[in-house]
C-alpha cells in the first residue's frame, strides 16, 4: 500500500512538473509574439536595430504597413536574405510598439503574386538554378512595398542584407516626415557635382532631400528656400559677388558645408600645383584657416603601382605618403564616430586659432596620424622617396572640423562688391554651424578614396541640414579591419615557423616511428 501511495505521489508531482514546464513554454511563445530577445556579439550590433531606427520607430503615431514579395523556393544564397527580413521585420514591430506591421504575400497564385509585386514597381527577377544535373532559371521577386496613409514606397529588390535597415529606416522616414529640406548644391567654379559623380549618393539625397544645384556664376543668386550649403572642392577663382552672397547666406543662419581643394592634383604627371580660389580666406574669417603646404603622412591608403624590372613589369602595393588614411576619428561626434578609417587625398591642414575666436565651438573630427607632416611640395609620384626634413615637424594635424557659434563676416570690415552696394550687410551670424574639409578630393571617386568617404558625406549633409536621424545606420556595416604593424622580427620567425614547423614535425615523428 505504501508502494502504492508512494508511485502515486511520484506521478503527480511529475505531472504536475511536466504541466509547469509546458506552461513556461506557453507563456515564452505568447511574450515572443511581443518582444524580440536577441544577443547580437558583433562590434557596434551591426545585426540589431541601431539607436536612430529605434527613435524613430519610437515616435511613430500612425500606422506603417511592409508588404515583403518574396518568392518562396528562392535559390541560396537569396533564401537566407528572407530569413533575415524576417527577424528585421519583427524588429521593427516590436520597436515600434505595433505601429509598424508587416505581411510576407503568399506566391501560391504565381500569376497574381507577381502581377501585385509589378504593381508596386518590384521587378521580376530570373534566378539560375541547377539541381539532379538539370540547369533551370527560374522567375521569382524579392523586394518590399512600404505603406503609409496613402503613399508608398518601393525597395525594388532586396540586394543584400548590409544596407536594408537603411533602405527601410530612410523610407519609412520619408513616408512619415511632415516636410523635406532642401540643399543648395554649388556647381559653379569647377566645383565637384556629387549628384552627377555618384549615383548611389544622388538617389540616397534626393530620397530624403530637395536638392537644387546652382553655379553661381553670371550674377546668379542663393535661392530662397535653400536650408543650407555645400562647395566641394571649387578649382577656380570665386568672384567677390559670389563670396559676398555665401558670407551673407552664412551671417543669416545657412549652414555650410566647405571642401576645399589647395592643390590642382595631375595623376598622370603625378604633379600638383597650388590652388587659391578664396574660399579658403573666407573659412579663415569664420575660424578654419588653412595651413600652407600639404600634410604627407606615412600612414597612408595603398595604391598599386608597376614597376620595370629587366623585362617584367611588375606590380607593386605601396602607401602613397599623399594620401593619409586616418584613423584618428573622433568619437563624440556622430558625424564619423562610426566610421574607423577614411583617406583625405592632397589635403591641408586645418588651422584654428582659439585665442581670435573664443566664442566658436572648434571640434576636430579627423586627424593625421603623428608620423605625418607638412610640406610644400610639386612632385607627388608615388615613387618619391620621403621623409621629414630638418624644419618639418612630425606631429598629428586636424583634416576635418566642425565649427558651431556666431561667426564673424568676411566683408565685416571690407569693401563689398558693387552690385551689392544697396544691400544690408550683416556683420556677425546667428548661431549657426560650419563643417570643414582640408579636401574636396575625399569625394571625388577618380583619386584614391575609401567606400567611407561617401558614408561620411552623407552624414555630413545630414549633419549640417541639422537632420541626424540617419546618421549611425549607414555607417555600422564600414568597417576597416587592416592587419597591424609588425616587427621586422616577429616577420622573420613567423615565416620560418610557417615554412619549417610541419617537415620537423613530419621528420620527428618517422625518426620516433
Amino acid at each position: 500500500m505504501d508502494n502504492i501511495k508512494l508511485k502515486t505521489k511520484i506521478d503527480f508531482f511529475s505531472m504536475a512538473g511536466v504541466l509547469v514546464v509546458a506552461g513556461i513554454i506557453v507563456m515564452v511563445n505568447i511574450l515572443a509574439n511581443y518582444a524580440v530577445i536577441r544577443i547580437d556579439l558583433t562590434k557596434n550590433n551591426i545585426y540589431s536595430l541601431s539607436p536612430a531606427s529605434k527613435r524613430l520607430l519610437r515616435k511613430l503615431d500612425d500606422r506603417v504597413l511592409i508588404k515583403a514579395y518574396f518568392t518562396k523556393n528562392i535559390t541560396p544564397p537569396y533564401s537566407t536574405y528572407r530569413d533575415y527580413l524576417k527577424d528585421l521585420l519583427a524588429e521593427y514591430k516590436t520597436y515600434s510598439r505595433g505601429m509598424v506591421n508587416y505581411t510576407f504575400v503568399p506566391d501560391t497564385d504565381e500569376d497574381n503574386f507577381l502581377q501585385e509585386a509589378r504593381s508596386y514597381g518590384i521587378p521580376s527577377l530570373r534566378f539560375q538554378e541547377i539541381r539532379r544535373d538539370k540547369f533551370e532559371v527560374k522567375e521569382g521577386v524579392m523586394g518590399l512595398a512600404v505603406l503609409f496613409e496613402d503613399n508608398s514606397e518601393v525597395i525594388p529588390v532586396v540586394r543584400g542584407v548590409d544596407s536594408l535597415e537603411y533602405d527601410l529606416t530612410s523610407r519609412i522616414l520619408k513616408l512619415t516626415r511632415d516636410s523635406r529640406k532642401t540643399l543648395g548644391l554649388i556647381t559653379g567654379f569647377d566645383a565637384l557635382d556629387i549628384t552627377e559623380r555618384n549615383q548611389e549618393i544622388n538617389e540616397n539625397l534626393r530620397q530624403q532631400y530637395d536638392v537644387v544645384k546652382f553655379t553661381m556664376e553670371e550674377d546668379e543668386e542663393i535661392p530662397e528656400n535653400i536650408d543650407a550649403l555645400i562647395l566641394i572642392g571649387p578649382q577656380e577663382t570665386i568672384s567677390q559677388e559670389a563670396l559676398f552672397a555665401i558670407d551673407q547666406s552664412v551671417m543669416k543662419g545657412r549652414p555650410l558645408f566647405a571642401a576645399v581643394n589647395g592643390f590642382k592634383a595631375d595623376l598622370e604627371r603625378f604633379n600638383a600645383t597650388e590652388l587659391r580660389t578664396g574660399l579658403e580666406e573666407l573659412l579663415k574669417s569664420y575660424g578654419a584657416g588653412l595651413k600652407p603646404g600639404m600634410v604627407i603622412d606615412a600612414n597612408a591608403q595603398n595604391i598599386a603601382i608597376r614597376q620595370q624590372q629587366g623585362m617584367f613589369s611588375i606590380q607593386n602595393i605601396v602607401p602613397y605618403f599623399f594620401v593619409p588614411l586616418v584613423k584618428d576619428i573622433s568619437q563624440d561626434s556622430p558625424v564619423i564616430k562610426d566610421l574607423e578609417a577614411i583617406s583625405t587625398p592632397f589635403v591641408k591642414a586645418i588651422d584654428f586659432d582659439a585665442d581670435k575666436n573664443k566664442d566658436i565651438i572648434f571640434n576636430p573630427l579627423a586627424r593625421s596620424s603623428n608620423q605625418s607632416w607638412v610640406r610644400t611640395i610639386y612632385n607627388i609620384s608615388p615613387y618619391s622617396r620621403l621623409s621629414p626634413g630638418a624644419q618639418e615637424e612630425l606631429k598629428s594635424e586636424v583634416l576635418i572640423a566642425t565649427l558651431e557659434g556666431s561667426f564673424k563676416s568676411h566683408f565685416a570690415e571690407k569693401e563689398i562688391p558693387e552690385k551689392f552696394a544697396n544691400a544690408e550687410v550683416l556683420k556677425e551670424s546667428v548661431k549657426n554651424r560650419i563643417l570643414v574639409s582640408g579636401s574636396g578630393y575625399m569625394f571625388n571617386d577618380s583619386y584614391p578614396i575609401m567606400p567611407s568617404n561617401m558614408v561620411f558625406l552623407l552624414n555630413a549633409i545630414d549633419w549640417v541640414l541639422q537632420d541626424e536621424a540617419l546618421i549611425g545606420i549607414r555607417s555600422k556595416d564600414i568597417k576597416f579591419r587592416p592587419i597591424g604593424e609588425v616587427a621586422n622580427w616577429k616577420r622573420v620567425v613567423f615565416k620560418n615557423v610557417n615554412l619549417l614547423l610541419m617537415p620537423l614535425l613530419l621528420i620527428l615523428y618517422g625518426l620516433f616511428r
